[in-house]
């Protein structure tokens, strides 16, 4: 194995959206991470943020990967800028072309207005007010005008169409082949390894498993060809990293479809943007997630590691941090002015939308929304405005990381305290005798359009350190947490003795509770009182004696549902008064 990472206070999957020129706010919220000694275990992305996860997965920091004050990769690899990748001269063009179509296309929506103006002239026979002679040579201008302008247009998309896009995405694929032989030119080194660094980097060559300074990377890319999502990783051995990488970041129109010659000489496929299929692949990491998580509870580790997706949206943080004004803007549009962009935003939104459809489906998922002011094609924005995209990355992530851990530290403290009084009224109620004793908050699983529960999760507790069922999930049907939910009243269940299959279990959840659990009060939490609105979660109280008399005692459990209740408002309190602080 080849070098060994430093510990970190925590782990977690990283999933970067697609987004052009937005991802650089990427690089912004990784740097949030690294503050925060999360270790990123596994990364992904598509489009831009292919780019940023494969020069993560390989050991760049954020400060190495962009900073206006030090050199970045880019200026170590000679590059003034991205536009340079991809040639300045050619840049300018296709912006001078955008710029020109942008005019055009005011000049024909003009045309037809001059061309509808004649037409009313006709149909209303106002030709004593208009001679007819101004209305023939007002039809006859503007139909010119407007084969003008549609000749234009359609030459420029015909010769983007014709050759698949504007660009070639070679260069980009040289770029990042060039940083991955670097880092791992510095991985070696540092090792004392004397090892030939190949010209082109495969997956096998950043194969964690071979390579431990790398992590998991995961890039999904379009295949034209074959109509299809294709996902490559380590059990993709032989394919460049670079070409996928590239691929992955082929904007339509604005890049030619690329060619992964190492995926195979008779294939002859052409792959584009990612972000076709799936912008933001929040799911690639189910299943390692899941087997991580087992491996860990069996080691007596960590049972839960969080999936960060960071989805890149317009706006900045200065426009998004006063809870109030946003809530009392209404969008609108007054003129062609404000429809054009409107429409632009739409087009962006079809390609690089974050598919919260998809989403859905992974259960244990936390999106970062990273505002962002540049556009997708902003290859040429000046310093500044780079510097602001960056801030912008930061600043979102580490809002989102100080709440989390604001509103966990709150959970837990609140969950002591219910632990205080139910154990000393146990106590009180036994003579001085109280069993071991566990409180433990669960939380329905929604997932698909519909936001159906799919099952309950622990998401938290006290006194339970020392067990393996931290973040188990529970069968949405047939679990006492699913039962007390559904049914809106406290439920008891004799636990003692009982198999899997009895529980709604399978062997693997089964074996993670504790060995002395007895029996399990179950109690819903409605967020006002004991009965008004629909439960938000599921509050357990687990014993490793029977607590059938405590169950029949109706002071008792009324007890634990007035905590429960004020847990309820301790957390809608505080998760409004850091939405409305802007926190």
């Amino acid at each position: 194995m080849l070098g060994l990472r430093p510990p970190k206070i925590s782990s977690a999957y990283a999933i970067f959206e697609g987004g052009g020129a937005k991802g650089i706010a990427h690089i912004g919220a990784l740097r949030a991470f690294e503050e925060t000694d999360h270790a990123i275990i596994g990364v992904a992305g598509t489009s831009a943020g292919a780019i940023v996860a494969a020069l993560v997965a390989v050991g760049y920091s954020a400060d190495e990967i962009y900073s206006s004050s030090t050199d970045n990769i880019l200026r170590k690899l000679g590059y003034a800028d991205p536009v340079e990748i991809i040639g300045r001269k050619e840049w300018n063009r296709f912006r001078r072309t955008i710029k020109s179509s942008k005019f055009v296309l005011i000049i024909f929506f003009l045309s037809q207005i001059l061309c509808g103006i004649s037409l009313f002239i006709s149909a209303f026979r106002l030709f004593l007010v208009v001679p007819w002679i101004v209305s023939s040579l007002m039809a006859a201008f503007g139909l010119a005008i407007s084969i003008v302008c549609l000749f234009f247009l359609g030459a420029w998309i015909w010769g983007a169409v014709r050759k698949g896009g504007v660009f070639d995405a070679s260069q980009i694929s040289d770029l990042v082949n060039e940083a991955l032989r670097h880092k791992l030119r510095e991985h070696y080194r540092d090792l004392g390894i004397d090892r030939e660094i190949p010209d082109r980097v495969l997956f096998r060559d950043i194969d964690p498993n071979h390579v431990d300074s790398c992590i998991p990377l995961k890039i999904v890319v379009t295949n034209v060809t074959k109509g299809k999502l294709e996902l490559f990783d380590q059990n993709s051995p032989d394919i460049c990293v670079s070409d996928v990488v590239a691929a992955s970041a082929c904007l339509p129109i604005v890049f030619r479809p690329a060619a992964i010659p190492s995926y195979g000489a008779t294939e002859n496929c052409r792959f584009t943007d990612g972000g076709l299929v799936s912008n933001l692949p929040s799911w690639v990491f189910k299943d390692d997630k899941r087997q991580r998580e087992r491996a860990e509870a069996s080691k007596g580790g960590v049972g839960s590691i969080p999936i960060y997706a960071f989805s890149l949206s317009s706006g900045s943080t200065e426009k998004g941090n006063n809870f109030e004004r946003n809530m009392k803007r209404q969008p609108r549009l007054t003129g062609l002015r404000e429809t054009i962009p409107h429409f632009r935003q739409v087009l962006q939104a079809s390609i690089f939308g974050s598919q919260a459809v998809v989403a859905d489906f992974v259960s244990d998922l936390r999106v970062i929304s990273i505002p962002c002011d540049l556009d997708t094609i902003d290859l040429d924005c000046n310093d500044a405005r780079a510097d602001k995209a960056h801030f912008d990355g930061w600043m979102a992530a580490s809002q989102y990381l100080e709440q989390e851990a604001l509103r966990e530290e709150v959970t837990k403290e609140a969950l002591l305290y219910i632990h205080r009084e139910v154990s000393a009224e146990i106590r009180a109620r036994r003579n001085g005798s109280l069993p071991k004793i566990r409180i433990v908050l669960i939380d329905p699983v929604l997932a698909g359009r519909q936001r159906e529960i799919v099952g309950f999760r622990v998401i938290f507790g006290a006194n339970m350190d020392q067990d393996a069922d931290d973040r188990l999930e529970l069968d949405p049907r047939n679990s006492i947490a699913a039962q007390a939910f559904r049914q809106r009243k406290a439920f008891y269940s004799d636990v003692s003795g009982k198999g899997p299959r009895t529980l709604g279990m399978t062997k693997y959840e089964h074996a993670l509770l504790p060995s002395d659990l007895s029996s399990v009060i179950a109690i819903p939490i409605f967020p006002n009182s004991e009965t008004e609105g629909n439960p938000q979660r599921v509050l357990t109280l687990d014993s490793s004696d029977q607590l059938l008399s405590e169950f029949n005692d109706r002071l008792f459990i009324s007890k634990i549902q007035s905590l429960s209740i004020l847990l309820s408002r301790l957390l809608i309190e505080n998760t409004v008064k850091e939405a409305m602080e802007g926190k």
